[in-house]
């Protein structure tokens, strides 16, 4: 059993314990921002879970998507209402008994390969040999492999080198190497200075972000469940209703200008709903992971959804 299976297993004996002794209490949550998750820095300014809940909520910010699964298979939070499909399907594919509640956002145009200003690379087969950076087993990974696919090519014709989003960024703006796989605000400031786009995710993957939570939290507490939706429904909404104090909430929690966020937002999509295009999307990336060796076990992604599948 390898480090991250003992770490799962031990986490599940102690959720039942950690469900029971915050049922009464608050509620916990995990927090993330980046790279703009709109609907997460509304409902935490607002308030919604705690209006929903009727009880206290804490807000854990857990920025990496193993931390943030094994916080949720150890009852440490209720709820992941914004993290990766890539680490759910790890989880899953390990033994975490997790259900998807819904969509959180869809980006495919926010996840791009770059290269540097200028460069003579343009189509995949111009990738063969040049060193690609980026994280692996992500949506971004999966953008790499499905563009080189459409010449003929796969993972191992590229020199990959695993690194996170920053550092790849970081890379390719030095000269290291000679594309990054980035995503988010750093991908969208890198294209507007004129970094070469050779490829988004339009057409090619979803860029999911899901919200999840365990199957003990839907067999024993359905109405916490319902309510954290009803929040989530609510949420939505009022951004709607005002977009542009959205805007400005959004611009005040990363640092940024209120037209930069205003800019990105045609980028995401953050109706909750499952489409049977999400469906699907999700399961290649499913599939992707377990073709990469990436998880011991095929995952059917249909089969964790909490409502009936699309």
């Amino acid at each position: 059993m390898n480090g991250h299976l003992k770490k799962l297993a031990a986490a599940l004996l102690l959720s039942l314990a950690a469900l029971s002794a915050r049922a009464g209490g608050k509620i916990a949550v995990t927090y993330i921002t980046p790279p703009l998750n709109v609907p997460s820095m509304v409902e935490k300014r607002l308030g919604l879970f705690a209006k929903h809940f009727g009880r206290p909520v804490e807000y854990v910010v857990l920025r990496n998507g193993p931390e943030q699964a094994h916080a949720l298979a150890a009852g440490d939070v209720q709820f992941l209402p914004a993290t990766g499909s890539t680490s759910v399907f790890l989880s899953v594919a390990s033994g975490a008994p997790f259900r998807i509640l819904g969509i959180f956002a869809r980006s495919p145009r926010s996840f791009k390969i770059l290269a540097p200003k200028d460069s003579p690379l343009a189509r995949p087969e111009d990738l063969r040999g040049k060193t690609v950076a980026g994280p692996r087993g992500t949506i971004l990974h999966e953008l790499l492999a499905l563009w080189l696919a459409e010449a003929g090519m796969t993972v191992k014709d590229v020199n990959f080198v695993s690194m996170n989003v920053p550092a790849a960024a970081a890379a390719l703006a030095a000269g290291r190497i000679d594309v990054a796989l980035v995503t988010g605000a750093p991908a969208w400031r890198m294209a507007r200075a004129g970094y070469a786009v050779l490829r988004d995710g339009d057409g090619l993957v979803g860029g999911e972000v899901l919200s999840v939570t365990t199957e003990a939290m839907l067999r024993d507490h359905p109405d916490l469940v319902e309510k954290f939706l009803a929040a989530r429904r609510e949420t939505l909404q009022w951004i709607a209703d005002h977009r542009g104090e959205a805007v400005r909430i959004a611009a005040e929690e990363l640092d940024l200008n209120p037209e930069d966020v205003e800019a990105q937002l045609p980028l995401y999509d953050f109706s909750m709903e499952i489409t049977p295009a999400d469906a699907d999307g999700l399961q290649r990336t499913a599939d992707f992971m377990a073709a990469q060796g990436m998880m011991e076990r095929a995952v059917d992604v249909r089969s964790l959804f909490a409502a009936p599948r699309p």
